[in-house]
């Protein structure tokens, strides 16, 4: 597994109770937020985890979505591409055979002379 991409987070913060992660993958921004329950205390780096997790989950969802090989029509491409290879092997195996049969026409004719 290639692990090229690792996100760089930026982290804003309201002091009180929420903590936001924004990270960028291929020029566009995904964030992250993590919002502490009144009922618990606010911790800063927890609140940094959890909304760089949840950016990151964003981050993974967007990756799987942009390499999935059918978003570019790739699989068309290579039926279309498979298609054409095959009618072009048909037509040259037709050539071949039509350059035999010209060539024993052209033979049988001098034979003939």
């Amino acid at each position: 597994m290639r692990k090229n991409f690792v996100p760089k987070y930026r982290y804003y913060t309201n002091g009180k109770n929420v903590v936001v992660a924004v990270a960028s993958y291929m020029g566009r921004s995904f964030r992250g937020v993590a919002k502490c329950s009144e009922q618990d205390e606010f911790d800063l780096e927890t609140g940094k985890k959890l909304a760089a997790a949840r950016c990151a989950m964003k981050i993974a969802k967007e990756r799987v979505k942009v390499t999935k090989i059918d978003k570019f029509g790739w699989q068309d491409l290579l039926a279309d591409v498979t298609s054409r290879y095959e009618r072009a092997e048909d037509r040259h195996t037709d050539a071949l055979e039509i350059e035999k049969q010209a060539k024993r026409n052209y033979e049988e004719l001098i034979k003939g002379l």
